[in-house]
Parts: structure tokens; C-alpha cells; sequence
């Protein structure tokens, strides 16, 4: 998963094609979703990435973890399973 902090966002307008340029220098990305607010379809500031293997995953998230993405801190973390 993917996001900002909770006084950031991801960046607007942010789109999975956004998410899938930044994550491909780590790997195969297999998916990248943004999730949008139903009603205004405005970006609720997280989204999802789905890679090929764990190790991309890893990379991924020690590459991107805390950086900045244009400007705003970004958090990059495995989804947690419910």
C-alpha cells in the first residue's frame, strides 16, 4: 500500500498509471489502484500496488518509503490483511 501521511495526500490528480511509472523502476507491477472518493471521484490519498514478487515489494518499499513525491512525504507499506 501506498500513502501519505495523515496531513498529506498523494498528489492530485494522481492516477494508477502514476503509481505504476513510480513502482516499475522496483519491479513488474501487476496492478496499481488508486482509490477515489465515491462522490467526487478526488483521490482519498492512498492507493495500491500489487508487484510480482516479495523481493520487489521490498525493494519498493526501501526505495520509496519516506521520500518525497512532488513535494509531499510519502508512506509505503505491505496492506494489512484484515
Amino acid at each position: 500500500m501506498v500513502s501519505a501521511p495523515a496531513d498529506g495526500h498523494i498528489v492530485l490528480p494522481c492516477a494508477w498509471q502514476d503509481l505504476r511509472h513510480k513502482f516499475s523502476k522496483y519491479g513488474t507491477v501487476l496492478e496499481a489502484r488508486v482509490v477515489r472518493d465515491n462522490y467526487s471521484g478526488s483521490s482519498r490519498g492512498f492507493g495500491f500496488v500489487s508487484m510480482s514478487t516479495d523481493a520487489e515489494v521490498d525493494d519498493a518499499i526501501a526505495g520509496l518509503n519516506g521520500r518525497e513525491w512532488d513535494g509531499r512525504r510519502i508512506l509505503v507499506e505491505r496492506a494489512k490483511r484484515t
